[in-house]
């Protein structure tokens, strides 16, 4: 049984910088992207991620106040949470 589970971004909202926690039942690559609310790709990155849980940080700091959707793919399933950066 395949299992790619992610959990809630913390902190979010967020301003400094979040985590993106994952469990992935084996060995692979995980691609990661954050688009805005218009659909622009503002981050896209590929992961090599191990067996069970892994933790990716994004530098929320980085991206202007607003909404954004963050989408993880290991290839069989994908999940897409909502995360909210504040400006300072």
């Amino acid at each position: 049984q395949h299992v790619f589970e992610v959990y809630p971004i913390t902190p979010n909202p967020s301003n400094k910088g979040a985590e993106i926690r994952f469990t992935l039942p084996e060995d692979r690559d995980v691609s990661l992207t954050v688009h805005n609310m218009i659909g622009a790709l503002v981050v896209s990155s590929q992961i090599y991620s191990k067996k069970g849980m892994n933790i990716v940080s994004l530098a929320s700091y980085k991206l202007r106040s607003g909404v954004y959707l963050i989408t993880l793919t290991d290839g069989q399933s994908i999940s897409t949470k909502r995360m909210v950066v504040e400006s300072r």
